[in-house]
């Protein structure tokens, strides 16, 4: 496979040009190159980070997420993320972007989630045909067990199981046909569920929480092991790099090249509205331009591609004025609506010494962390072919005897604070204030971590730990993300606003509260001595408050700064996901998404992606081309 160099991309015309070699990115350029006569450029500021172990070995994540996101767990409590704050953003730079360094869980989130997008302005974009762009992307690899001539009509067939031998010890089976079986993204069971994650679920039933064996149709209340991007034939990561790129890098109508810094679109402006023509970039230390006949599509991620629209001159006036870039097009709404997913450190526990719960603070012994590389190596299951797939959603109402008391609370901040918001941002709010009293729709989500995790304290050699680990599913916190100078090297100045809205810390506080409790409780109590994170020393009240507030964190799924709404509404794209007042800019990646969802983000991520290739087919910039 061989990657374009800047001979044949430099003063090169191209159909379309794709901003971001990530998940989408990738994903939008196999499908458009499916036809021969269309030509595509994609600009990839990262590397290539070709065949590289770190990425491809699945339990690889937990040193690659932040550059080495679990180092912090063996520190004293991080600071506070509050205010406005910098920082440098590496999250998925290179080829597959994050899908190359996330958690691997694949799962979709609620019906209501998605029908929201329609009913915020977006004729379209409702379940089933976010479901139908899924299927579409997605390969569950099924078929290396049980053939599909085997046939499915008896009752022990209703099922898509796992490997047999994990069957029945896992609870790996999903309903037939929820899952796609023909597309690019190779998904799978796990080879290795931790011990620690059958006595979690095993607990939470015994609480009344129901197993769920069909996640992906719209309902995801409960708990369940989730399928992940594993390639069941090679047990390595699947990702939007071998999905959509390494299978088609021979097309000759698609050339993909590395290192390329965008600086901004080329554009110009008539009576028509914004037009682009090409990209500038910068590769080697030297500035180059691409030009399109057709579109320009931003897929670079809901930090950067608002960055580089106000750096192209589209974006609120006011901040494009102050950081020095000609306003080619007032658009307020770029930049806002920042929203995401915001984890606690967790609960962490100390497991007994006498169990064989397999978990991953074993590789910090450099023997054993030997013998596991060379399992790996040699194909054979073990500690690095494990992934976090223990996971469970619930309703406030579910884990806190004080969910009336949160929710009214809320009700009445919105409405005696209507006048601080626009019309848009209160009909989000009335949706999410919806979703949270309905006792059917899940509120947080949290995960087993088969390893130690949280602060104040530090792990012992030796020991095994297995942690919860919760997170937000629908804050109502809402940040942005903004150029503070016209220089493109410049990160841009973000302020996430977490926990601008107080329910935010509520639902976190209570869902801590639970998780802490769940260690009290069999038969999760049996297989653990005691819990190490945060101890005995932090026990109720603002002591809890305190704690959460100061160890929540990123999850790295942002959102909502490039809002598929409504110009009225603050929106930055239309339906057809074209920015608004430009005749051929579109952007088609995370951060079109006007709400945020009950899941991991991938499989939005890869369902956009593939509706955008669908909306550019029937356009006519591809007719022409």
């Amino acid at each position: 496979m061989v990657l374009a160099d800047i001979a044949r991309i430099s003063g090169q015309r191209f159909n379309f040009v794709i901003i971001g070699g990530g998940t989408s990115g990738l994903c939008l350029a196999a499908r458009l190159t499916e036809n021969p006569k269309v030509t595509v450029a994609v600009l990839e500021a990262g590397p290539a980070h070709l065949n590289d172990p770190a990425i491809l070995t699945p339990a690889a994540f937990t040193r690659q997420i932040a550059n080495s996101e679990y180092d912090w767990m063996f520190k004293t409590a991080p600071q506070a993320h509050t205010g406005d704050i910098e920082y440098t953003i590496n999250s998925g730079k290179g080829l597959g972007g994050s899908s190359c360094m996330n958690f691997l869980a694949y799962n979709r989130p609620t019906r209501e989630d998605i029908d929201a997008y329609e009913t915020l302005g977006n004729p379209g974009w409702n379940w089933e045909s976010f479901e139908k762009y899924c299927k579409r992307s997605e390969r569950y690899d099924a078929d290396e067990l049980y053939p599909r001539s085997v046939s499915t009509e008896s009752t022990a067939w209703r099922f898509i199981p796992g490997r047999p031998e994990a069957l029945s010890k896992y609870g790996q089976k999903y309903e037939q046909d929820t899952l796609g079986i023909d597309g690019n993204l190779a998904l799978s069971f796990p080879a290795v569920v931790s011990g620690g994650d059958l006595a979690l679920r095993a607990t939470l039933e015994s609480k009344g929480i129901r197993a769920l064996q069909s996640p992906l149709q719209g309902e995801v209340t409960g708990t369940w092991c989730s399928v992940s991007t594993i390639d069941i034939a090679t047990q390595t990561r699947a990702n939007s790099v071998t999905a959509y790129l390494q299978p088609n890098m021979d097309r000759p109508n698609l050339r993909v090249l590395t290192g390329a810094f965008v600086n901004k679109i080329i554009t110009s402006v008539s009576q028509a509205g914004v037009t682009a023509s090409g990209v500038e970039f910068t590769h080697g230390g030297v500035v180059h331009e691409v030009y399109t006949d057709g579109d320009v599509v931003l897929c670079a991620g809901a930090l950067q591609s608002p960055k580089i629209l106000e750096l192209s001159g589209i974006g609120s006036k006011k901040i494009l004025e102050k950081a020095g870039v000609e306003t080619k097009l007032d658009l307020p709404g770029v930049g806002n609506n920042v929203q995401e997913h915001i984890s606690h450190a967790g609960v962490s526990f100390e497991l007994k010494d006498d169990n064989d719960i397999q978990t991953w603070d074993l590789l910090r012994n450099p023997d054993i962390a030997a013998k596991q590389r060379e399992l790996y190596i040699n194909q054979k299951q073990g500690l690095l072919t494990m992934v976090p797939s223990s996971l469970t959603f619930l309703p406030l109402q579910t884990f806190s005897h004080s969910a009336a008391a949160i929710i009214n609370r809320q009700a009445e901040r919105l409405q005696k604070d209507s006048h601080l918001y626009t019309a848009a941002t209160l009909a989000q709010y009335q949706i999410q204030l919806a979703n949270l009293r309905d006792p059917r729709l899940p509120d947080i989500e949290f995960i087993g971590f088969p390893g130690f995790r949280g602060y104040p304290n530090v792990p012992e050699p030796g020991k095994r730990y297995y942690s919860l680990v919760p997170a937000l599913c629908h804050p109502f916190s809402r940040g942005s993300t903004h150029i503070a100078s016209n220089d493109p090297r410049d990160i841009p100045r973000i302020d996430p606003c977490y926990l601008e809205q107080s329910v935010d810390l509520d639902i976190m506080v209570e869902i801590f509260k639970f998780c802490r409790s769940l260690g009290k409780e069999g038969p999760l109590k049996d297989i653990i001595t005691k819990e190490v994170n945060p101890g005995p020393d932090i026990l109720e009240g603002d002591q809890i408050r305190e704690h959460v507030k100061l160890g929540f964190k990123s999850t790295w799924h942002t959102c909502g700064s490039l809002s598929m709404l409504p110009l009225e509404s603050g929106g930055v794209v239309d339906p057809q996901l074209k920015v608004w007042g430009t005749s051929n800019i579109r952007v088609a990646d995370l951060s079109v998404a006007p709400l945020q969802v009950a899941s991991h983000t991938q499989a939005l991520v890869y369902s956009i992606a593939e509706k955008a290739a669908d909306i550019i087919k029937n356009g006519s910039n591809y007719s022409s081309a």
